[in-house]
């Protein structure tokens, strides 16, 4: 946003202020990556009082607070913007509007525990513009002033600020915890002879999980193909907008439709009951319950090891993007990216209009179109099994690693 909107305003004290249009249908949109990415910048989903936290919202948050080494959740903020008397009429509140606010962020937060999410209770706030208005127009009401309007905003903004604060501390906390760690470590007596058999039995143990293969069973990767059709067709029903995909080759970019990202999010897996991230994640917990059994092993590693699961956790997030990333260029080199010459995308748009036979349906046709090309070249589903196989061996090497393994 402006500056020129900002200034003046209370908002003018954070460096930036980016408003990304709001989340529809779909709200894993590629153009959102870099601000969330972005370690100093604090994400604010904006949900209405009645519905919170919406779907789309919990389908975002989810996404990407299953990656543990980056810590959204320090930076995660949803507000809840009442109107008037809802928080007075929330089950069990009584009249109390502060008692129904913290009844709805119970909610909010419990919602978000059921689907195994970390998110601080603290970071769900929640703010009604309109509080101290009359109802049929915009006029302060004469019970209210300035103050009481102004009161409001400081307390929402203190909270955004307490949310930087925290974060601010959780980091210089993180600081000090690895220097004393390192320190541990340093001032440590060597390893015993017991001591070094329990790190090469986890070594051997690591070793073990190295090829995927042997861990997953192939046909876990038969049914992408059609899975990832089914989320194309569900986040997309209607068939204009399918058309209007269609016609630009993938891309819709006035609703930030990009259908090769889409393919990225979906084969890494939308939370870690879907796809990639689901695969792996019994075989990910075996490998950090490897490395946290050394800690028993001596006094030392139990600073040491702590550190390396970090180190996992961020590799492991690597791994899930670097398999993604390779399924988005697939898919756009497979389907020609932009190419009006294509005969895929002249079928494709053909479907428009067109007479079908008892049976068949535009979403039906689509699919299947989508589908042909997808497996006649390169078989899509057996490329994400190769991806996915190639990268988990590297990131079981850079585990190894720590140890002096290659």
């Amino acid at each position: 946003m402006s500056y020129n909107v900002l200034s003046g305003s209370d908002l003018s004290q954070f460096d930036c202020v980016v408003d990304t249009k709001g989340l529809d249908e779909n709200p894993i949109r590629k153009d959102l990556q870099k601000y969330i990415d972005s370690q100093d910048s604090i994400c604010l989903f904006v949900t209405p009082f009645h519905a919170a936290p919406e779907a789309n919202i919990t389908k975002l948050i989810s996404y990407y607070l299953t990656s543990k080494s980056k810590e959204f959740h320090h930076r995660f903020v949803t507000l809840i913007l009442s109107q008037k008397s809802q928080p007075e009429k929330v089950h069990g509140a009584d009249g109390d509007r502060e008692l129904g606010i913290q009844i709805r962020q119970e909610e909010v937060q419990a919602t978000f525990k059921r689907l195994n999410l970390d998110f601080f209770q603290e970071n769900i706030l929640s703010y009604d513009s309109l509080r101290y208005y009359y109802d049929d127009i915009v006029k302060l009401n004469n019970i209210y002033d300035e103050e009481d309007v102004q009161a409001d905003k400081d307390k929402f903004l203190k909270g955004i600020a307490d949310v930087i604060e925290h974060r601010r501390n959780l980091l210089l906390d993180e600081i000090k915890n690895i220097r004393e760690s390192f320190g541990k470590i340093k001032n440590g007596d060597a390893l015993t002879l017991l001591e070094i058999q329990a790190i090469k039995n986890a070594i051997q143990k690591i070793e073990n999980v190295r090829d995927l293969s042997k861990r997953i069973p192939s046909f876990v990767y038969e049914d992408f193909i059609d899975k990832y059709l089914e989320y194309y067709h569900k986040n997309y029903q209607a068939w204009n907008t399918k058309h209007a995909i269609h016609r630009n080759f993938g891309y819709y970019e006035p609703r930030d439709i990009d259908i090769y990202y889409d393919a990225k999010v979906f084969a890494e897996g939308i939370d870690e009951d879907e796809m990639l991230k689901k695969f792996t994640r019994e075989v990910k917990q075996e490998l950090e319950n490897i490395l946290y059994e050394l800690t028993s092993a001596n006094e030392s590693l139990k600073t040491l090891i702590p550190e390396i699961v970090k180190e996992f956790y961020g590799l492991y997030d690597d791994f899930v993007d670097e398999v993604g990333t390779e399924i988005e260029e697939e898919i756009t080199r497979i389907l020609r990216l932009r190419s009006e010459d294509s005969e895929f995308w002249k079928a494709l748009i053909a479907e428009k209009g067109r007479e079908r036979k008892k049976g068949e349906t535009f979403a039906g046709n689509v699919c299947e179109i989508f589908k042909r090309e997808m497996t006649i070249e390169t078989n899509l589903n057996k490329f994400f099994q190769a991806k996915s196989e190639e990268h988990w061996k590297k990131l079981v090497s850079k585990i190894l690693s720590f140890f002096g393994e290659k």
